[in-house]
């Protein structure tokens, strides 16, 4: 029955087509019939040529339109990556892949396509690679390992070409998994597969592994110091924290406290120890271990009354296998763990209160009868140092120093007086803020500074000023103007005061000044007078 052109009516045909399609599907004979019955007629209308050209450019048409959505693109990536994983996994697929290229190159037509030089240089830069040496160095030594399993003759040839050598090897055969390998005498790595007793032999150390478990184990039935053995019951004097024989430098975060009066394993239970101390609360450092199966213990950290502390930062899976069987076989005993955010925000309060607070990469400090720590006094020792040899090295090469410093400064004017001026530029407002800081701080001594070198150097002042004033009179002028029309009420408040004051001495210059022009006009009068005589 063909379809309705109708919408509506196509929508209930398609809808009664899916329902007969679904029931005759169930049914795996019918559908084996109906699949091959399709099949055929396809393979009959894929001869016309028409029809082929019709179908290619219909199914062109609506690939291009699904690769346009982008969640399309990437589900036809991820199908592909598969199926070229999965291909070079199968390894039916590869042997046919082998056997197809090995007829292909037999054929003379087929190799005179290929370059072989630029295969060449192309499988060269490939293996250049160090990734690719290092796969290719893996299978080159999984080939000898199994021709080394397999072939005899090749392990014959192998020992008669080094025997006798200086690097001679030997063949053994493995305890645990019964392979012959080769052994050299003077191998370094002889201490990593060779086994206690010096008797058995190894080919891995997978193999060493596997065989030294339960009575293999070369420490099998000997006491060990620290597992398998438990610990008694220590208090007071007997528990080993509280012992005076170890009161040296602290160099790591175990050690011996003075002010605690005792050992503490880590920084961060040492001033939990003196947060207590300071509020008055009488504790105990470990003084008890507990016995737990499987031949482990557990001691908590500090004990108070009846309760039990534990202070960790990290807390590591080891640690809550040990809590869970504590919990178990101890449930009456109260235990109480300390983290991070508890103990910072103890640090916050209780550092700045306790003078001996031991900080993050600051151990404890021992302090001298002077009251300086180790590290105040290294510091000192070097700045002292460093002066006297500072000293000694100035007044022994003082003039090379000097002559040195000429030398270079008249090599390199240019380049250093640009790097000033750039180095001003961007930093003027900090030069600015540092330099009146200085004058505020410092004004005495600049003053004293000021009038010795304006005595050495007067007369070079004086012509310095002069040449100054001559090259840059217009300039200066300019600037008085100016300053002038800003500053006038002050300018004339300040020559009141000073008339007022000084009335006697500018009297008295004047005078000298009206005298001596009149001598100028004198003389130069005089002088016309010869001249003309």
């Amino acid at each position: 029955m063909p379809a309705p052109k109708d919408p509506e009516k196509y929508k209930l045909w398609k809808e009664r087509v899916t329902q007969a399609n679904r029931i005759k599907n169930q049914n795996p004979e019918t559908s084996k019939k109906r699949s091959l019955a399709l099949s055929e007629r396809n393979k009959i209308k894929w001869k016309d040529l028409e029809y082929r050209a019709y179908m290619t450019q219909k199914l062109s048409e609506k690939q291009k339109r699904k690769l346009e959505d982008p969640e399309y693109r990437k589900y036809i990536c991820e199908v592909l990556n598969r199926n070229a994983q999965a291909q070079k996994t199968n390894e039916s697929i590869i042997k046919k892949k082998s056997e197809s290229m090995k007829k292909k190159w037999q054929d003379p037509e087929y190799r005179s396509k290929f370059d072989f030089e630029e295969l060449r240089r192309k499988h060269s830069l490939r293996l250049s690679t160090p990734e690719q040496k290092a796969i290719n160095s893996e299978k080159m030594r999984q080939r000898m390992r199994q021709r080394w399993k397999t072939n005899q003759e090749f392990r014959n040839k192998v020992i008669s070409k080094n025997k006798g050598k200086r690097r001679s090897y030997e063949v053994k055969t493995c305890i645990n998994c019964g392979i012959e390998f080769i052994k050299n005498k003077c191998d370094i790595r002889k201490a990593l597969l060779d086994y206690p007793d010096r008797k058995t032999w190894f080919c891995s150390r997978k193999c060493v592994q596997s065989y030294s478990v339960g009575v293999n184990h070369p420490q099998f039935g000997k006491p060990s110091p620290t597992r398998g053995v438990p610990k008694p019951y220590l208090r007071g004097k007997n528990n080993p924290m509280f012992r005076t024989d170890t009161k040296k430098n602290i160099t790591q975060s175990w050690g011996f406290r003075p002010d605690l009066g005792h050992i503490c394993r880590s920084t961060w239970e040492a001033n939990y120890c003196r947060i207590l101390k300071y509020l008055g609360v009488e504790y105990e450092y470990e003084p008890i271990t507990f016995d737990l199966p499987y031949g482990s213990s557990y001691t908590p950290d500090i004990k108070i009354g009846t309760c039990f502390i534990e202070i960790k930062g990290k807390i590591p899976i080891r640690y809550l296998v040990k809590l869970s069987l504590f919990k178990k076989y101890y449930p009456d005993i109260k235990l109480l763990i300390i983290q991070k955010n508890h103990y910072l925000s103890l640090r916050n309060h209780f550092a700045p209160l306790i003078q001996t607070w031991e900080h993050k990469n600051n151990l404890y400090p021992r302090v001298d009868k002077n009251g300086f720590t180790a590290i105040q006094r290294a510091k000192k020792r070097r700045k002292v140092m460093k002066k006297i040899y500072e000293a000694r090295y100035k007044t022994k090469h003082g003039d090379h120093i000097k002559e040195y410093g000429r030398k270079y400064r008249e090599k390199n004017r240019i380049s250093l007086m640009n790097k000033n001026n750039e180095y001003r530029q961007e930093n003027k407002d900090k030069l600015l803020r540092l330099s009146k800081k200085y004058r505020q701080e410092n004004a005495e001594i600049i003053k004293v500074r000021k009038k010795k070198y304006a005595e050495k150097n007067r007369d070079r002042i004086k012509k310095y000023m002069k040449n100054y004033r001559i090259k840059n009179k217009e300039h200066l002028k300019q600037i008085n103007k100016e300053w002038l029309e800003k500053n006038r009420e002050e300018y004339l408040s300040k020559k009141k005061e000073y008339h007022s004051k000084n009335k006697a001495i500018i009297n008295l210059k004047r005078k000298q000044r009206y005298q001596r022009k009149r001598l100028e006009s004198m003389t130069k009068a005089n002088t016309t007078i010869t001249d003309f005589l």
